[in-house]
């Protein structure tokens, strides 16, 4: 169950079976997290996560974090991108 602010926790998102997005703010590096793998506890809000990771590319505490943005991750999505680049 979401916090009362509307937060999501780490914990729903392993009960949804989605992922954890991380975004490196300084190098645009992105990638999804299982989030069972996080140690940190169940109820921590999602936003809060990124404040205590640093980026695995720069090394960089600029790190924002948010619920799975795309269905299947960042990996299945650029995988669809590229079987069905948009026409125009």
């Amino acid at each position: 169950m979401p916090d009362p602010t509307g937060s999501v926790a780490l914990g729903d998102l392993v009960r949804e079976d989605k992922l954890l997005w991380v975004y490196g703010r300084d190098c645009h590096h992105e990638r999804d997290v299982n989030p069972a793998n996080v140690p940190r506890p169940a109820d921590t809000p999602v936003p809060e996560v990124g404040k205590k990771m640093k980026c695995s590319k720069c090394g960089s505490r600029a790190v924002e974090t948010k619920p799975e943005l795309y269905p299947g991750g960042v990996v299945a999505m650029r995988l669809r991108f590229r079987e069905n680049p948009p026409k125009g």
